[in-house]
């Protein structure tokens, strides 16, 4: 398996549980409102299925030595939109009343998607370089 298929499902694998776990945490809320809920899940799911797609699809090129055109776009896509995420997300959670452990974390959690994301991006290219 090389270091671009290992990265790419790491990625893809972080995002799952940080969104999933947001999923149910949205749905699980009895003090929010629907629309909230529904904002917050239609937000979740557009990292949970580009990460699932992301998933199988560097899966089935894990023996595959050539560049996996579809698994750089998808990871390309999802570090942007993880990016673009965390920008907006991580201010307005230290702006609002959260206790400081809480702020804390998704801090860590926005860092270490978009870390993740950023290498698979790396190793992609590196890949696509690599075999052409």
């Amino acid at each position: 398996m090389t270091r671009a298929v290992r990265r790419a499902l790491l990625f893809a694998g972080w995002t799952l549980f940080v969104w999933v776990t947001r999923i149910r945490n949205a749905a699980g809320d009895s003090a929010a409102s629907g629309f909230s809920q529904f904002v917050d899940i239609t937000l979740a799911l557009g990292f949970v299925i580009p990460a699932l797609f992301l998933a199988f699809a560097t899966w089935g090129d894990r023996h595959d030595t050539r560049p996996g055109v579809l698994a750089r776009t998808t990871v390309r896509y999802l570090l942007i939109y993880t990016v673009v995420t965390w920008a907006i997300r991580i201010p307005v959670i230290w702006l609002h009343s959260h206790a400081i452990g809480f702020k804390v974390v998704h801090t860590a959690l926005g860092v270490i998607s978009v870390v993740l994301g950023s290498r698979a991006l790396k190793a992609q290219r590196r890949r696509a370089v690599v075999r052409y």
